[in-house]
Formats: structure tokens, sequence, C-alpha cells
């Protein structure tokens, strides 16, 4: 991860990264497609944007930082909920 080249008057707290992502096409009737491009995020708290751009696409998604937030909290709180659950369900077949 890494600060990218300023401009006079950007945000100083963005932070961007390359990785790759998953690009699945949908099509009605047939099965659908992937591809794994590389892409970059860029992140700006302050503007409250996280924003993926597909290079090789021509596109960029963005979404907004809080609830992008909210969403991973959720799912975490789930994850945590679903682990608990296991754990007791792992020890009952333990205990007969």
């Amino acid at each position: 991860m890494k600060e990218p080249e300023r401009l006079q008057g950007d945000p100083s707290d963005a932070i961007e990264t390359d990785i790759y992502c998953a690009i699945t096409k949908f099509a009605k009737g047939k099965q659908p497609t992937q591809v794994t491009l590389p892409c970059r995020v860029l992140c700006c708290y302050s503007e409250g944007v996280l924003s993926i751009s597909i290079r090789e696409r021509s596109m960029m998604i963005s979404v907004r930082v809080d609830e992008l937030c909210a969403i991973l909290q959720a799912s975490s709180q789930a994850a945590a909920r679903w682990s608990v659950s296991e754990e007791r369900v792992r020890e009952e077949h333990e205990t007969k």
C-alpha cells in the first residue's frame, strides 16, 4: 500500500494499492463467466470513498466508506455468531 502522487488540492489521506479482482459476467440463459484482472484500489477516508479501477476494462466502481465498513462489520459479527453456534454443535456431539 502506498500514498498516491498528489496534485494540489488532492486529499492528504488517500491510500492506494494494486490487487487482483475477479470479474463475473452474467448473461441471461448462459453460465456466468469469470476472469481475474489487475486492478487498483484507492481509498480516501476524508472524502468517504473507496474506488476500484479496472484499467483493462476501462471501468471504475466506487462505494461509500461508511457503507462498506457497515457491511464488513455486520459480516464479521455474523461470522462470530456462526463460529460460536458451530462450536456449540460440536461440543454437544462430543458429549453424546
